[in-house]
């Protein structure tokens, strides 16, 4: 199950130290069976999109805003506590805003079940299967690549201050299809960065930034498009969650800027997008030891 720091990234070499402070090493919370935690996600985008074809030019823009709430309780734990095997999920809010006008997404107040067999998913409610949209969001969360949870750590102790190169492990992880973004690999820089540490009761807490920087060169779907020198994909995300496995409390927000731009079957295409996200994990119960 994503936790804490459920954004972009994932582990590389290690630079940098503040001297005369301790090393934290990043422990997953190990979950317990009746476990629960209330989620609030959002995801703001703002679009434009200019189409150019035989020297007339076509733009148009959008705005949409989604918001999920749900409470996530531990029904089975499994051989790995990091990924239950077996939740129920009750999404409390599941709405989607476009241009102004609100519409109710199928999984709001749905309880869905969601089985983990091996590195596989099902999802179901009711004893039936999800419909095709609530079915790809989950998978986005639960099976698919590019969705990296909480491996933004390396697994040597970090003090507050240093530094860690995220980008070669993060190119592997968004290669793949379901990505709609051919990243070119010279010129691509991913960081991580502890910002600071703090002691809640038993529990410490650190304040995690990550900033990516990744020249595109294609766009793929329907219609692929062969992307011109400068298209790029810009992300900054700071988070604060438990650094030592004592907690699956957390939250992170995180800004995309994509500016894509080229041409296919004598038709330019230039793409200007921003998404802002934010995502807050509460404890609502605690589970069996």
């Amino acid at each position: 199950m994503r936790g804490a720091f459920g954004a972009v990234g994932l582990v590389a070499v290690l630079v940098g130290g503040a001297a005369g402070q301790e090393a934290v090493t990043f422990k997953q919370y190990p979950y317990k069976v009746g476990d629960k935690t209330r989620t609030t996600k959002t995801e703001d985008t703002t679009g434009g999109t200019t189409i150019n074809a035989m020297g007339k030019e076509q733009k148009t823009k959008e705005k949409k805003k989604k918001t999920l709430v749900y409470v996530t309780e531990v029904l089975e734990v499994g051989a790995d506590a990091g990924k239950p095997a077996k939740l129920k999920r009750t999404y409390e809010k599941a709405v989607e805003e476009r241009n102004g006008v609100e519409t109710t997404l199928s999984l709001d107040g749905k309880t869905v079940t969601i089985e983990r067999k091996e590195e596989k998913y099902t999802f179901t409610a009711d004893g039936a299967a999800l419909d095709a949209a609530a079915t790809a969001e989950l998978d986005r969360e639960f099976t698919k690549k590019g969705n990296l949870g909480d491996n933004l750590f390396p697994e040597k102790g970090v003090k507050p201050g240093d530094s860690w190169d995220l980008t070669e492990k993060f190119l592997k992880e968004m290669d793949t299809p379901d990505n709609p973004f051919v990243i070119a690999p010279k010129g691509a820089a991913v960081t991580g960065k502890l910002l600071s540490t703090t002691k809640k009761g038993p529990t410490t807490f650190g304040d995690l930034e990550v900033t990516a920087d990744l020249p595109l060169t294609d766009l793929r779907g329907k219609l692929p498009l062969k992307l011109n020198p400068g298209s790029g994909w810009k992300i900054a995300m700071k988070g604060t969650g438990c650094l030592d496995g004592t907690s699956p409390e957390g939250n992170s927000t995180a800004t995309m800027t994509i500016a894509l731009e080229g041409a296919t079957m004598g038709v330019g295409v230039k793409i200007d997008t921003q998404v802002k996200m934010s995502s807050r994990t509460n404890r609502v119960s605690g589970g069996k030891q």
